[in-house]
């Protein structure tokens, strides 16, 4: 007794060597499985799932509670490789770390992106909500606070596409209502102390970065070194004094004459966009 037959289309590309070109020849086949043989791949999709769900329970686990992340998954792997064969479990425990480190690439990313694009100040960054944020736009606008005077901030298509992609990958671990951008290992919102541990940890890496150097400020790379760099970067490019300023949000104490001199948001935008550091992400 056979099951439902299910039609599949194959195309081939060949070389025709008269014509000098390729030519596509379609190809169809019928898969028609007994009933046990379905009943048989019925079963190992729905372990190959099960595999797939505990791998990713058991990180999340050990993220949430600051434990190491078993990448070997061996206890899964005896569980499930005589279920669906080894090669298919090694390739799924596989593609779980993959999919779990580009997580964390790509926050790390995000959190230093934004800064170095925007010479924004680490609690500036860090109190973004989702809410603030204008991706059709290109723009966040950030909370109030004493040492800024503008309060939006504009972002390029690189800046654009590195959160989108960090957007949509964090509701995998934020808790329920939460709406901080960036987040910390319980899923909250992330603190001061935590963003540099991320960024030190990049920049000793690179070299720009000594730990053991406690008095020596040349020696060190924290957050507000991105805001330094944008600063300089964007005075090199020749953008006026005034829109620098204006563009990093410093407090100024206004006289007379700046009344007649405001920049308009429209304008201001698009000598950002016109000078924005690219990094090539």
């Amino acid at each position: 007794m056979r099951s439902r037959q299910n039609v599949w289309g194959l195309n081939v590309w060949r070389f025709n060597n008269n014509a000098g070109s390729f030519v596509r020849r379609a190809n169809t086949f019928v898969l028609a499985p007994t009933v046990e043989q379905e009943r048989i791949l019925r079963d190992k999709a729905t372990n190959c799932a099960k595999l797939w769900n505990e791998a990713t329970y058991h990180k999340r686990q050990a993220y949430m509670n600051y434990q190491p992340i078993d990448w070997k998954c061996k206890d899964l792997y005896q569980k499930y490789s005589p279920l669906i064969d080894s090669a298919t479990a090694q390739q799924i425990i596989r593609k779980s770390n993959e999919s779990w480190r580009s997580f964390f690439a790509l926050k790390k990313l995000a959190l230093m992106a934004l800064p170095a694009k925007t010479g924004i100040r680490i609690r500036e960054e860090l109190n973004i909500d989702l809410d603030d944020i204008d991706l059709e736009n290109g723009e966040i606008k950030l909370k109030p606070n004493r040492k800024r005077d503008y309060s939006y901030i504009f972002l390029d298509d690189e800046c654009k596409r590195v959160l989108r992609r960090w957007i949509d990958i964090r509701p995998k671990l934020a808790e329920p209502g939460e709406n901080a951008l960036f987040l910390n290992d319980r899923g909250v919102r992330m603190g001061k102390r935590s963003a540099n541990l991320i960024i030190e940890s990049y920049a000793e890496k690179a070299g720009l970065h000594d730990s053991e150097a406690e008095d020596d400020l040349s020696r060190k790379f924290t957050h507000h070194c991105f805001r330094h760099f944008f600063t300089i970067y964007m005075s090199d490019r020749n953008v006026p004094r005034d829109y620098v300023l204006e563009l990093r949000g410093d407090r100024r104490k206004k006289q007379a004459l700046d009344v007649y001199r405001h920049i308009l948001k429209k304008k201001l935008r698009r000598v950002y966009l016109e000078n924005s550091p690219q990094f090539g992400l």
